[in-house]
């Protein structure tokens, strides 16, 4: 198995064979992407970083989510925007944590262990560890009972 990756100054660390549906770019900058053990990834899914990106251990993710540590600067008069350049800002995603499917995650956000983020959902800011994010917003705890 693979440790680590380095594509176009781009440092993918992972500890599995990176599969083939998973898409990981970073647009010519020098981000970097770490995957933990045993992380599931569906079909159409993509990581792109040009700050940093990190996935912990036993999450899945679901089909299509789309996961920016970075957005275009909109804010400059008179400069297209396709040269205004970019704002940035780490992600971290947590251990056992479950991203259904046609998430986008945005820069700087945080999600916490055990956490689900609910299918649709545009994900602004942080999810605390255990708890569902509904597509409306709201957060609702998570109770585990035991096996």
């Amino acid at each position: 198995m693979a440790q680590g990756l380095l594509w176009k100054r781009f440092l993918i660390r992972f500890s599995f064979a990176l599969p083939e549906r998973l898409c990981c770019s970073n647009r010519g900058g020098g981000g970097s992407v770490s995957i933990g053990n045993n992380t599931f990834f569906n079909s159409g899914c993509s990581l792109n970083s040009l700050n940093s990106i990190t996935v912990g251990n036993d999450c899945i993710f679901g089909e299509n989510v789309k996961v920016y540590d970075h957005n275009h600067v909109f804010s400059l008069e008179n400069v297209p925007y396709r040269k205004s350049g970019f704002t940035t800002a780490p992600i971290s995603i947590g251990n056992d944590v479950w991203v259904c499917a046609n998430v986008v995650i945005c820069k700087g956000v945080s999600i916490g262990d055990g956490s689900v983020v609910g299918a649709g959902c545009v994900v602004r800011a942080d999810v605390p560890a255990n708890s569902i994010l509904m597509s409306d917003g709201s957060f609702t705890p998570i109770v585990r009972k035991a096996s």
